[in-house]
Protein backbone atom coordinates (compact mmCIF):
# COMPACT_ATOMS: atom_id res chain seq x y z
CA UNK A 1 0.00 0.00 0.00
CA UNK A 2 1.20 3.50 -0.81
CA UNK A 3 1.11 6.65 1.29
CA UNK A 4 -2.11 7.94 -0.32
CA UNK A 5 -4.38 4.91 0.06
CA UNK A 6 -3.18 3.49 -3.23
CA UNK A 7 -2.35 -0.13 -3.96
CA UNK A 8 1.10 -0.70 -5.47
CA UNK A 9 1.43 -3.77 -7.69
CA UNK A 10 5.04 -5.03 -7.62
CA UNK A 11 4.79 -7.01 -10.86
CA UNK A 12 4.34 -5.36 -14.23
CA UNK A 13 1.00 -6.48 -15.68
CA UNK A 14 0.09 -6.45 -19.34
CA UNK A 15 -2.68 -4.22 -20.62
CA UNK A 16 -4.66 -7.35 -21.44
CA UNK A 17 -4.65 -8.45 -17.80
CA UNK A 18 -5.49 -4.96 -16.55
CA UNK A 19 -8.48 -4.72 -18.89
CA UNK A 20 -10.32 -7.11 -16.59
CA UNK A 21 -10.39 -4.40 -13.93
CA UNK A 22 -12.11 -1.67 -15.92
CA UNK A 23 -13.68 -0.11 -12.82
CA UNK A 24 -10.29 0.58 -11.27
CA UNK A 25 -8.16 3.61 -12.07
CA UNK A 26 -4.77 2.09 -12.80
CA UNK A 27 -1.71 4.26 -13.29
CA UNK A 28 1.36 2.77 -14.91
CA UNK A 29 4.83 3.52 -13.58
CA UNK A 30 5.54 5.49 -16.75
CA UNK A 31 2.87 8.04 -15.81
CA UNK A 32 4.55 10.47 -13.43
CA UNK A 33 2.92 13.12 -11.28
CA UNK A 34 -0.43 11.31 -10.89
CA UNK A 35 -1.85 11.43 -7.35
CA UNK A 36 -4.51 9.32 -5.70
CA UNK A 37 -7.40 10.94 -3.82
CA UNK A 38 -7.15 10.32 -0.09
CA UNK A 39 -10.33 10.31 2.01
CA UNK A 40 -11.50 9.45 5.50
CA UNK A 41 -13.96 6.95 4.05
CA UNK A 42 -11.90 4.29 5.79
CA UNK A 43 -12.92 5.75 9.17
CA UNK A 44 -16.65 6.05 8.42
CA UNK A 45 -18.82 4.07 10.84
CA UNK A 46 -15.72 3.35 12.94
CA UNK A 47 -14.67 6.66 14.49
CA UNK A 48 -16.75 9.72 15.49
CA UNK A 49 -18.02 11.52 12.42
CA UNK A 50 -19.89 14.56 11.14
CA UNK A 51 -23.54 13.38 11.17
CA UNK A 52 -24.32 14.03 7.50
CA UNK A 53 -21.08 12.52 6.17
CA UNK A 54 -21.93 8.84 5.75
CA UNK A 55 -19.93 6.15 3.99
CA UNK A 56 -22.37 6.32 1.06
CA UNK A 57 -21.76 10.05 0.73
CA UNK A 58 -18.03 9.48 0.26
CA UNK A 59 -18.70 7.02 -2.55
CA UNK A 60 -21.04 9.40 -4.38
CA UNK A 61 -18.50 12.22 -4.10
CA UNK A 62 -15.59 10.08 -5.30
CA UNK A 63 -17.62 9.22 -8.40
CA UNK A 64 -17.37 12.91 -9.37
CA UNK A 65 -13.64 12.54 -10.02
CA UNK A 66 -13.10 10.82 -13.35
CA UNK A 67 -9.84 12.30 -14.60
CA UNK A 68 -6.39 11.42 -13.29
CA UNK A 69 -5.28 14.18 -10.94
CA UNK A 70 -1.88 15.83 -10.74
CA UNK A 71 -2.63 17.62 -7.49
CA UNK A 72 -3.07 15.72 -4.25
CA UNK A 73 -6.70 15.90 -3.07
CA UNK A 74 -7.85 15.08 0.47
CA UNK A 75 -11.53 14.64 1.40
CA UNK A 76 -11.86 14.31 5.15
CA UNK A 77 -14.07 14.53 8.20
CA UNK A 78 -12.57 16.78 10.91
CA UNK A 79 -14.05 14.65 13.70
CA UNK A 80 -12.15 11.48 12.82
CA UNK A 81 -8.50 11.04 13.74
CA UNK A 82 -7.25 8.32 11.43
CA UNK A 83 -6.64 10.25 8.19
CA UNK A 84 -4.70 13.57 8.18
CA UNK A 85 -6.61 16.65 7.04
CA UNK A 86 -4.00 18.91 5.47
CA UNK A 87 -1.51 16.70 3.60
CA UNK A 88 -2.92 17.43 0.14
CA UNK A 89 -2.58 20.35 -2.24
CA UNK A 90 -6.39 20.61 -2.18
CA UNK A 91 -8.01 19.72 1.13
CA UNK A 92 -11.79 19.44 1.49
CA UNK A 93 -12.88 19.25 5.13
CA UNK A 94 -16.52 18.69 6.06
CA UNK A 95 -18.38 21.60 7.66
CA UNK A 96 -21.36 21.43 10.00
CA UNK A 97 -23.63 22.38 7.08
CA UNK A 98 -24.86 19.35 5.17
CA UNK A 99 -23.07 18.86 1.85
CA UNK A 100 -20.71 21.81 2.34
CA UNK A 101 -16.96 21.73 2.78
CA UNK A 102 -14.15 23.99 3.89
CA UNK A 103 -11.43 24.15 1.26
CA UNK A 104 -7.78 24.61 2.17
CA UNK A 105 -5.25 24.97 -0.63
CA UNK A 106 -1.50 24.70 -0.68
CA UNK A 107 -0.18 24.52 -4.23
CA UNK A 108 3.23 22.89 -4.78
CA UNK A 109 5.05 26.25 -4.86
CA UNK A 110 3.27 27.70 -1.82
CA UNK A 111 4.84 27.74 1.63
CA UNK A 112 1.58 27.99 3.58
CA UNK A 113 -1.92 26.53 3.40
CA UNK A 114 -4.68 29.08 2.73
CA UNK A 115 -8.43 28.82 3.27
CA UNK A 116 -10.69 29.32 0.26
CA UNK A 117 -13.15 32.15 1.12
CA UNK A 118 -16.31 30.07 0.59
CA UNK A 119 -17.76 26.69 1.49
CA UNK A 120 -17.88 24.26 -1.43
CA UNK A 121 -21.00 22.24 -2.31
CA UNK A 122 -20.43 18.48 -2.42
CA UNK A 123 -21.56 18.09 -6.02
CA UNK A 124 -19.26 20.92 -7.18
CA UNK A 125 -16.07 19.40 -5.78
CA UNK A 126 -15.07 17.59 -8.96
CA UNK A 127 -15.35 20.63 -11.20
CA UNK A 128 -13.70 22.89 -8.59
CA UNK A 129 -10.63 20.62 -8.56
CA UNK A 130 -10.62 20.47 -12.37
CA UNK A 131 -10.75 24.27 -12.51
CA UNK A 132 -7.86 24.63 -10.07
CA UNK A 133 -5.74 22.18 -12.06
CA UNK A 134 -6.54 24.07 -15.27
CA UNK A 135 -5.28 27.40 -13.89
CA UNK A 136 -1.94 26.07 -12.64
CA UNK A 137 -0.27 27.31 -15.81
CA UNK A 138 -1.13 30.84 -14.72
CA UNK A 139 0.89 30.26 -11.52
CA UNK A 140 -1.57 31.85 -9.07
CA UNK A 141 0.22 33.18 -6.01
CA UNK A 142 -2.70 34.00 -3.71
CA UNK A 143 -5.92 32.36 -2.61
CA UNK A 144 -7.78 35.46 -3.79
CA UNK A 145 -6.50 34.92 -7.32
CA UNK A 146 -7.62 31.30 -7.26
CA UNK A 147 -11.05 32.31 -5.97
CA UNK A 148 -11.49 34.85 -8.77
CA UNK A 149 -10.31 32.50 -11.53
CA UNK A 150 -12.38 29.56 -10.30
CA UNK A 151 -15.47 31.75 -9.84
CA UNK A 152 -15.13 32.93 -13.44
CA UNK A 153 -14.66 29.39 -14.77
CA UNK A 154 -17.22 27.43 -12.74
CA UNK A 155 -20.90 27.93 -12.01
CA UNK A 156 -20.93 26.74 -8.39
CA UNK A 157 -23.32 26.70 -5.45
CA UNK A 158 -21.00 28.15 -2.81
CA UNK A 159 -21.96 29.11 0.72
CA UNK A 160 -20.57 31.82 2.99
CA UNK A 161 -18.09 30.74 5.65
CA UNK A 162 -20.00 31.65 8.81
CA UNK A 163 -17.60 30.20 11.39
CA UNK A 164 -13.98 29.06 11.39
CA UNK A 165 -13.09 25.41 11.12
CA UNK A 166 -12.66 23.73 14.50
CA UNK A 167 -10.42 20.69 14.65
CA UNK A 168 -10.30 19.07 18.10
CA UNK A 169 -6.96 17.53 18.97
CA UNK A 170 -6.90 13.79 19.54
CA UNK A 171 -3.85 11.52 19.50
CA UNK A 172 -3.53 9.10 16.61
CA UNK A 173 -5.67 6.05 17.44
CA UNK A 174 -4.27 2.64 18.21
CA UNK A 175 -6.03 0.53 15.63
CA UNK A 176 -4.12 -2.77 15.37
CA UNK A 177 -6.16 -5.86 16.21
CA UNK A 178 -9.87 -6.55 16.64
CA UNK A 179 -11.96 -3.50 17.52
CA UNK A 180 -15.59 -3.61 18.57
CA UNK A 181 -18.33 -1.48 16.98
CA UNK A 182 -21.69 -1.29 18.69
CA UNK A 183 -23.11 -4.46 20.20
CA UNK A 184 -22.06 -7.26 17.86
CA UNK A 185 -19.72 -6.00 15.14
CA UNK A 186 -15.94 -5.82 14.90
CA UNK A 187 -13.39 -4.34 12.54
CA UNK A 188 -9.83 -5.55 12.09
CA UNK A 189 -6.88 -3.17 12.06
CA UNK A 190 -3.74 -4.50 10.34
CA UNK A 191 -0.25 -3.05 10.64
CA UNK A 192 2.95 -4.10 8.95
CA UNK A 193 6.03 -1.93 9.06
CA UNK A 194 6.73 -1.89 5.32
CA UNK A 195 3.04 -1.77 4.26
CA UNK A 196 3.51 -4.91 2.15
CA UNK A 197 0.83 -7.59 2.36
CA UNK A 198 0.79 -10.89 0.47
CA UNK A 199 -2.22 -11.23 -1.83
CA UNK A 200 -2.74 -14.80 -0.62
CA UNK A 201 -3.03 -13.52 2.95
CA UNK A 202 -5.48 -10.78 1.96
CA UNK A 203 -7.65 -13.29 0.09
CA UNK A 204 -7.80 -15.67 3.05
CA UNK A 205 -8.58 -12.79 5.40
CA UNK A 206 -11.46 -11.60 3.18
CA UNK A 207 -12.84 -15.13 2.93
CA UNK A 208 -12.72 -15.47 6.72
CA UNK A 209 -14.61 -12.19 7.12
CA UNK A 210 -17.27 -13.29 4.61
CA UNK A 211 -17.74 -16.60 6.40
CA UNK A 212 -18.21 -14.94 9.77
CA UNK A 213 -20.09 -11.75 8.91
Amino acid sequence: FGSRQDILLPKKATQEKLSGFDRLKIVSEEETGISNIMSSYVSADIFPNTPWLTSDKYLYILELFRAKLHLKVNITDPKQRLVPLFTGHINFIASQHEDYWYLYIRLPEWEKTKMYPALIYSWDMGKIVAAIESILQEEPETIETIFELVSDAVDSNNRTVDKPLEVPFHPFPYYEGMNKIGMDKYWLGLYWRNNKYDISFLKEMCELCLENK
